[in-house]
């Protein structure tokens, strides 16, 4: 019988330890950046056909679970870039709506 990991290698590669004034703290690895950007990237993508409430249900649902699971780690300024990054790909989202909306009309 073999015995279970006590961690997974996913679970390695989504913090990174490092010291900072002689205190250990607790940074978020580049990949798991990258992994939640795409899945940001899938919500907010102009070629589905969701409406917007629906893609600030599965928004604030992804980021919030994002952010309860990383809450020990530094991530003020990642956030802080993850959110402009976010708005901006939801502006793009409301402009290609608009523009449907105006070629109807025509």
């Amino acid at each position: 019988m073999e015995k279970s990991p006590a961690f997974t290698m996913e679970f390695c590669l989504t913090l990174r330890f490092y010291t900072k004034q002689e205190e250990i703290r607790i940074r978020i690895h580049p990949r798991s950046i990258e992994r939640v950007r795409e899945k940001i990237r899938f919500i907010t993508s102009r070629s589905k056909a969701w409406s917007m409430k629906f893609r600030y249900l599965k928004l604030r649902q992804l980021i919030t679970g994002w952010v309860s699971y990383f809450r020990l780690a530094d991530i003020k300024t990642r956030c802080q870039e993850l959110d402009v990054w976010t708005r901006r790909r939801i502006r793009m989202c409301y402009l290609k709506t608009m523009e449907e909306d105006q070629d109807q009309t025509r």
